[in-house]
């Protein structure tokens, strides 16, 4: 892993998949930027295909418990029981980002 910024945010991005792990809460203050850093997005940035590690395999780089998957919006997260950090492969950061707009105009159009 490497600690990577994103503003004031400090994460960590796996160098073989491109993976990011987010410490318990560090995805609200990903997705409190205006705009989320473009090399956390897309894999188009690293001009090669990441090297995908499998679901279900994954252990917690803080207190090495085996990593669960978990769904949110349709995404498949790895989570952790216990410190409750999660990873992001590569894509799905962008995945959960529309998702949260879908909802995000939902609930105008509901409002207006």
């Amino acid at each position: 892993m490497e600690r990577v910024l994103a503003r004031d945010t400090e994460l960590d991005q796996c160098l073989v998949c491109r993976g990011l792990w987010l410490d318990h809460r560090e995805i609200d203050e990903l997705f409190a930027l205006e705009n989320i850093p473009a090399r956390f997005l897309d894999q188009q940035q690293y001009g090669e295909s990441p090297v995908m590690i499998g679901e279900g395999s994954r252990v917690c780089p803080r207190c090495d418990r085996d990593l669960r998957t978990v769904e949110v919006d349709g995404v498949k997260l790895d989570a952790c029981s216990g410190c409750h950090g999660i990873f992001t492969d590569l894509g799905e950061l962008k995945q959960l980002a529309k998702a949260a707009e879908r909802r995000f105009r939902e609930f105008q159009k509901r409002g207006s």
